[in-house]
């Protein structure tokens, strides 16, 4: 444990020694995984200026309007953001330009945290802990370079902000120092880094990365995120699709990491998402949403093959957000749906 009681990366509990409880059961979400995911909020992102803009909308419902006014847009224009989420209840967003945490409230913005260095292009994903205090944010590395390329760290429920675990730069792990990261939880707690064609396994009890087999294509940037694969009997599987690099923007991979090393090639998708899409599981937590521009892209899989469609509801402002936005699900009691 640190001064501030705060365990140590990966573990949880009264005496530290008890490792994270990472994901919620496929489709709930909240602070004690007992909601049902629903309602999505984006903020941020590309063209800067109009995308501080805040929208929710209801995926289950799309006759509900949860309109927002203006004080709920976001502080600071801005993006290439690591990915937030909600940790212990709490909406939060970090980095892009600047340092700050925000955490979204009574329909707006203020501020949480303050970070050690910026965040820029860098990598993020939320870690469940056995109690909803026991949530962290972690953030990865930057394109800022120096120090800030070399480290990452967690934002804990309480505005709380500690370092994160050694990066290392060499042999097999070339590549972890740097940005455009991809970060996912696996269900034994353990977290898949991904960038270009280079994929590492992070164990948190024994501090190692575990270089794993490269992905088919190299795709940066791109979105990323898990979900259980009605096509894999079922199992939890990651997702990550598009991205400008290498010309990739159609394409998009899966792999049953309980299962294999080796990548799965998906269907193209219904266009090209070059700059930075969004991903999150589905309502039902059995395929993706892939949130580009204010449209939805749905992944569905069967027990034989995956497809793609375009879903009818969009984001109501119709902005072209790209450029890694904020995009994740909210619990009910932060929004104002009607």
């Amino acid at each position: 444990m640190d001064g501030s009681c705060n365990c140590d990366a990966g573990l949880t509990g009264s005496n530290c020694n008890e490792i994270f409880q990472y994901i919620c059961d496929a489709g709930l979400t909240g602070s004690n995984c007992n909601e049902t995911y629903r309602y999505i909020l984006v903020t941020a992102g590309a063209p800067t200026a109009e995308s501080k803009l805040t929208e929710i909308i209801d995926v289950l419902d799309p006759t509900r309007s949860c309109s927002l006014d203006g004080t709920a847009d976001y502080p600071v224009a801005t993006d290439w953001m690591p990915a937030g989420g909600v940790i212990n209840g709490k909406a939060i967003a970090c980095g892009g330009n600047s340092k700050n945490c925000y955490v979204f409230e009574n329909s707006s913005w203020h501020h949480f945290a303050t970070l050690t260095h910026s965040r820029k292009e860098s990598g993020g994903v939320v870690l469940k802990g056995n109690t909803p205090f026991e949530d962290k944010l972690w953030l990865w590395s930057s394109i800022s370079g120096g120090v800030a390329k070399e480290t990452n760290e967690f934002v804990h429920s309480n505005g709380t902000v500690t370092i994160g675990p050694s990066i290392p730069n060499t042999g097999d792990n070339q590549g972890l120092q740097g940005y455009g990261h991809q970060l996912v939880a696996l269900e034994n707690g353990d977290v898949m880094i991904m960038l270009g064609k280079k994929v590492w396994r992070y164990n948190f009890p024994t501090d190692t990365f575990t270089r794993q087999q490269d992905m088919v294509a190299s795709r940066y940037p791109s979105g990323a995120t898990t979900f259980y694969s009605p096509k894999h009997d079922g199992r939890h599987v990651i997702f990550i699709g598009a991205g400008s690099y290498n010309n990739n923007p159609y394409t998009c991979a899966l792999l049953d990491y309980t299962i294999t090393e080796e990548w799965e090639i998906l269907p193209n998708l219904p266009k090209p998402l070059p700059l930075g899409p969004r991903a999150l599981p589905t309502p039902t937590g059995d395929g993706v949403f892939l949130i580009y521009q204010s449209k939805i892209y749905e992944l569905s899989c069967d027990s034989t093959s995956c497809s793609w469609t375009t879903k009818a509801q969009q984001f109501p402002s119709g902005i072209s957000r790209i450029s890694n936005f904020q995009a994740f699900y909210i619990p009910e009691e932060l929004t104002t749906c009607t």
